[in-house]
Formats: structure tokens, sequence, C-alpha cells
């Protein structure tokens, strides 16, 4: 199943450590993006999403952030982290987790947090603010 992959694949890029360069498929569809869209619709979505998500309770790992920073994805900290990311597998809402437990961190008490808390809201071009509050409601409707 598609779950599968999605924790084989996530197993995999945790463990790799070595930086890899892009296809050259990669790169020409980057460089044909508009990317001034891109930064338009990102720091529209993040800005959405910090307004909706303060106004439904949201904790957010960091405060908002200026309109010159263009974020891939904006972290929330929430208890239950692990059953509210399977609760938006089942609605095909799948966000990751960027805060890994290594050795230098492990005694840590904001790490130790981050690890057990974080899910991360991912600020995608492709999604409108439609997409977005559907995400948030998704979330919010699960208790936090």
């Amino acid at each position: 199943s598609f779950l599968y992959f999605f924790k084989e694949g996530e197993k995999i890029l945790d463990e790799e450590y070595n930086i890899t360069k892009a296809s050259n498929l990669s790169k020409y569809l980057f460089d044909i993006q508009n990317k001034e869209n891109i930064k338009k619709r990102r720091i529209e979505n993040a800005a959405f999403v910090y307004q909706m998500g303060t106004e439904k309770g949201l904790q957010f790992a960091f405060p908002y952030l200026s309109k010159d920073i263009i974020p891939q994805h904006i972290p929330i900290l929430v208890k239950n982290r692990d059953e509210l990311r399977k609760y938006l597998f089942s609605k095909r809402i799948f966000l990751p987790v960027h805060w890994p437990k290594e050795d230098y961190n492990r005694q840590s008490i904001v790490a130790a947090k981050m690890q057990s808390q974080s899910l991360s809201i991912v600020i995608d071009q492709r999604y409108n603010i439609e997409d977005m509050q559907y995400l948030l409601n998704c979330i919010c409707e699960k208790k936090i």
C-alpha cells in the first residue's frame, strides 16, 4: 500500500547522510518555474496558516515569520502527534516529521519536545487557501 512505501521511503531518507546532486530533469523543472508566483503563493499560505492556526489555538514551534522568508513548512507542536498523523493519513494528508533524535541532542529538553510533538505543515505553492483551510480543519477536528 502507499503508506507502507511512504514509511519505507522516510526510513531510507532518515538514514541518508550524503548530499546528492539533483538530476538533470529536476534541475530543468526547477529552472522553468515562475519563482515569483511560487514565492507569492507560499507567503500567502504561510500567513493564512499562522492566522487561522492562531485563531484555532494551534501551538507553533516558531513565531510568525516575516514576509521576507519563504517557508517550505511550518512546524506545530501537538501532544498526540503520532495519533494525529495516523488520523491525517486516513484523510490522505501526509505531514512530515523533521526533528530526528541524534546523539548531539539527546540531553536537550527542547529537542526531546520537538522530537515527540512536532509535525510540519507543508507550505507548498501547489496548495491554495482552500487546501490550507481543509488541512487546518482536519488537524483541529482531531483535537490536539
